[in-house]
């Protein structure tokens, strides 16, 4: 069981009012002894208080184990009755296809393989409607301007990228959007079906711009009859610079939802923060993550957010403490993480630690919504030095908190 937080706190107060110098800062031996999670040991006293509030309200959740499904995945996502983890991968002739497999690693099969209907280029990026009937994927147009199968065309960039559902009921495909495939280019990515299903909420590429695009968010009703497509769509570009907008997900009443942005002006696209909008106010955005690189914020790559099924806890993937660079390549240096935060974004807290024995990027992860007790969280994890794209699932205990 996990001490009550209140002693650190009067510890760490303590030791900071001791000093007569406001502006040194904590030894790191004497911060080391107090555990884990004081990684910035090295900050001045006001913002080791700060991180002493911080601690008494870290997310609940304490990892039981992580253990590797696949070797040979991609981005995730988990059925509504947590029997299946949806997925793609590469194939051996560069394309990718969505997959699904149940957690025990049994029953593993391709859904997008060879399909006629289909453009049979990159198909990816899998989401699942809450009914459990419904499956949303990005699939690369089977002709447009420039290369074909190329990684801006995958399904973690999204250009040329239509969105399409197959009907799991049924057995059908249907196209849902019908972006440009000549010199105006469109594209698709993370599509996110609201709570409720009624509808989807999407990044479009309205333009060039930044180091990825210019991209927007766009949600849509989603009408399933007399077959599914979409209807009364909206397209939001909130905050100071909308450019760099990833969809992400909705808050639990679908009156808000988050994503990644870049809503600093001067932020540089490989420095990302997960922002909330709220669709009474979609102009602005709030800020969870504060890795800008500009006004005196350090830079990190900030990315994939996803809110627990207890609604008290978004796990997203960081580039701290590692940090980014000013490169267009951004495979070749980044590196992340795991994290978890509270709702509001206070509490933030590493989980992972893959990087210690070799340069991995963590990329896309989703929780298992039919938990019960011990949470499962699937992350997408690319082993650089191997060149694998990992699928592993962390399984957390989540611990009674007490606060001061």
């Amino acid at each position: 069981m996990s001490p009550p937080a209140w002693p650190l706190c009067w510890l760490i107060s303590a030791i900071a009012s001791s000093s007569t110098t406001s502006d040194r800062p904590v030894s790191p031996w004497r911060m080391s002894s107090l555990g884990e999670g004081f990684e910035e040991a090295e900050t001045y006293y006001g913002l080791v208080k700060a991180h002493c509030l911080s601690l008494t309200t870290i997310p609940p959740y304490e990892v039981v184990s992580i253990t590797t499904l696949t070797t040979h995945g991609g981005r995730v996502d988990w059925s509504p009755d947590g029997e299946w983890i949806y997925y793609d991968r590469k194939e051996p002739d560069g394309f990718w296809d969505v997959y699904r497999i149940h957690p025990d690693g049994t029953g593993n099969e391709c859904l997008t393989c060879d399909k006629r209907e289909l453009p049979n280029k990159n198909q990816g990026q899998p989401q699942m409607h809450p009914n459990g009937r419904y499956l949303v994927f990005q699939a690369e147009k089977a002709a447009h301007a420039g290369a074909i199968g190329g990684p801006a065309t995958g399904p973690g960039r999204g250009l040329f990228n239509d969105l399409w559902v197959l009907d799991l009921e049924t057995g059908k495909f249907h196209q849902l959007t019908d972006v440009g495939s000549g010199t105006q280019t469109g594209g698709s990515l993370h599509p996110h079906f609201s709570n409720d299903g009624t509808k989807l909420l999407w990044s479009d590429l309205e333009g060039s711009g930044g180091r990825f695009g210019d991209w927007r968010l766009a949600v849509a009703d989603f009408v399933t009859s007399p077959s599914p497509h979409l209807e009364n769509h909206r397209y939001y570009n909130p905050g100071p610079q909308p450019i760099w907008l990833e969809s992400h997900g909705w808050g639990p009443d679908d009156s808000w939802i988050y994503f990644t942005c870049t809503p600093v002006a001067g932020m540089d696209d490989n420095n990302q923060d997960i922002c909330r909008m709220d669709f009474s106010n979609p102009a602005e955005v709030t800020r969870l993550t504060f890795t800008s690189s500009v006004n005196g914020e350090p830079g990190g790559w900030d990315e994939h957010a996803h809110l627990s099924p207890l609604h008290n806890a978004f796990s997203w993937i960081s580039s701290r403490p590692y940090g980014t660079t000013a490169m267009n390549s951004h495979g070749q240096w980044l590196r992340t993480e795991v994290w978890l935060m509270n709702v509001d974004g206070s509490g933030q807290q590493r989980i992972t630690f893959f990087n210690e024995t070799e340069d991995v990027i963590v990329a896309d992860n989703d929780w298992n919504p039919a938990a019960t007790g011990d949470q499962q969280l699937a992350l997408s994890v690319f082993m650089k030095d191997r060149d694998e794209f990992h699928i592993k699932i962390i399984e957390f205990s989540v611990r009674q908190t007490r606060r001061s």
